[in-house]
Protein backbone atom coordinates (compact mmCIF):
# COMPACT_ATOMS: atom_id res chain seq x y z
CA UNK A 1 0.00 0.00 0.00
CA UNK A 2 1.31 3.29 -0.60
CA UNK A 3 0.74 6.53 1.87
CA UNK A 4 1.94 8.99 -0.05
CA UNK A 5 0.65 10.51 -3.91
CA UNK A 6 2.11 8.89 -6.90
CA UNK A 7 3.12 11.31 -9.81
CA UNK A 8 2.80 9.54 -12.74
CA UNK A 9 5.20 10.91 -15.39
CA UNK A 10 6.24 9.78 -18.91
CA UNK A 11 4.29 6.54 -18.54
CA UNK A 12 3.07 3.69 -17.22
CA UNK A 13 4.58 0.24 -17.10
CA UNK A 14 3.64 -3.26 -16.82
CA UNK A 15 5.68 -6.54 -16.65
CA UNK A 16 5.09 -9.40 -19.23
CA UNK A 17 7.39 -11.75 -19.85
CA UNK A 18 8.99 -12.27 -23.18
CA UNK A 19 8.22 -15.19 -23.91
CA UNK A 20 4.05 -14.66 -23.60
CA UNK A 21 3.99 -12.40 -26.67
CA UNK A 22 -0.04 -13.60 -26.83
CA UNK A 23 -0.87 -12.04 -23.89
CA UNK A 24 1.12 -8.96 -24.75
CA UNK A 25 -0.61 -8.81 -28.20
CA UNK A 26 -4.35 -8.93 -26.39
CA UNK A 27 -2.75 -5.82 -24.25
CA UNK A 28 -1.51 -3.94 -26.82
CA UNK A 29 -4.72 -4.41 -28.67
CA UNK A 30 -6.97 -3.47 -25.81
CA UNK A 31 -4.92 -0.24 -25.17
CA UNK A 32 -5.33 0.81 -28.61
CA UNK A 33 -8.86 -0.36 -28.87
CA UNK A 34 -9.70 1.85 -25.54
CA UNK A 35 -7.56 5.03 -26.74
CA UNK A 36 -9.71 5.28 -30.16
CA UNK A 37 -12.67 5.01 -28.46
CA UNK A 38 -11.67 7.63 -25.93
CA UNK A 39 -12.42 5.28 -23.07
CA UNK A 40 -8.78 5.28 -21.92
CA UNK A 41 -9.03 8.69 -21.95
CA UNK A 42 -12.15 9.04 -19.44
CA UNK A 43 -10.62 6.45 -17.04
CA UNK A 44 -7.41 8.70 -16.97
CA UNK A 45 -9.46 11.63 -15.91
CA UNK A 46 -11.74 10.39 -13.68
CA UNK A 47 -9.10 8.31 -11.58
CA UNK A 48 -6.47 10.99 -11.94
CA UNK A 49 -7.67 14.55 -10.47
CA UNK A 50 -9.16 15.28 -13.89
CA UNK A 51 -6.04 15.00 -16.66
CA UNK A 52 -6.70 15.57 -20.01
CA UNK A 53 -4.69 12.89 -22.32
CA UNK A 54 -5.17 13.05 -25.96
CA UNK A 55 -4.28 10.15 -28.12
Amino acid sequence: MIDQSVVIGGGVGMGIRESDAELRDKMDAGITAMKADGSLSALIAKWFDGRVVNW
